[in-house]
């Protein structure tokens, strides 16, 4: 019984930690104009907003220890059963743990979660504004190694120069998709046409 409960728990843990990053992820300042709670806790949550890249880190590091965890778990809790009934043999402990970690985890740590992560993003973020705080808090010695970690590997393998400037054909298609979502008329998709030439013409 008490190793069901503690897989109980840690699936929750999985489930809020992915439900409150499809929720946080939703959010923006002007979500806040219509939400309904006090002032302070308000202030708090805009806070957390401004500062949304250390919470999702938070959240994602928090995410994938109890998914370690879970999974670990489960398998020792299914060699320990299948040691005490001696119906399967101990080498399918393994199988039996990932099998059913996996089907728990889609459905009730990540699927559910999310779906209602989307619907309820306000009342869920509200709800736990200081909790993302404290795990903010206490996860950041462990989100900074990683970052540290992450950076010397970056500067030790080589990268490619990445320019996210868009073309000009890209821009061309975008003009067009534009005119298309009734963003902008025809003759304004035309200028942009012809101001893109204007290097290729010769001038007399």
């Amino acid at each position: 019984m008490t190793d069901l409960i503690i897989f109980i728990i840690l699936l929750c843990l999985s489930g809020f930690f992915s439900g409150t990053e499809t929720a946080f992820t939703s959010l923006n300042e002007y979500s806040l104009a219509s939400m309904k709670a006090s002032q302070k806790k308000l202030n708090h949550l805009k806070k957390l907003i401004n500062d949304k890249a250390s919470v999702i880190s938070a959240l994602l590091v928090g995410n994938n220890i109890v998914n370690t965890i879970l999974a670990v778990y489960a398998g020792v809790v299914a060699n320990k059963l299948l040691v005490n009934t001696k119906l399967l043999p101990v080498s399918a402990g393994p199988v039996i743990a990932s099998v059913v970690s996996i089907i728990f985890l889609l459905i009730f740590g990540e699927v559910l979660p999310k779906q209602f992560g989307v619907a309820f993003s306000k009342g869920w973020c509200l709800n736990s504004t200081y909790i993302l705080s404290a795990l903010v808090v206490i996860l950041k010695p462990i989100r900074f190694s990683m970052n540290c970690l992450s950076k010397f590997v970056i500067k030790m393998l080589p990268v490619e120069k990445n320019d996210d400037a868009p073309t000009i054909d890209e821009l061309m298609l975008m003009a067009e998709n534009s005119e298309k979502a009734g963003n902008i008329d025809s003759v304004e998709k035309s200028l942009m046409y012809s101001s893109s030439q204007i290097n290729d013409l010769t001038a007399y």
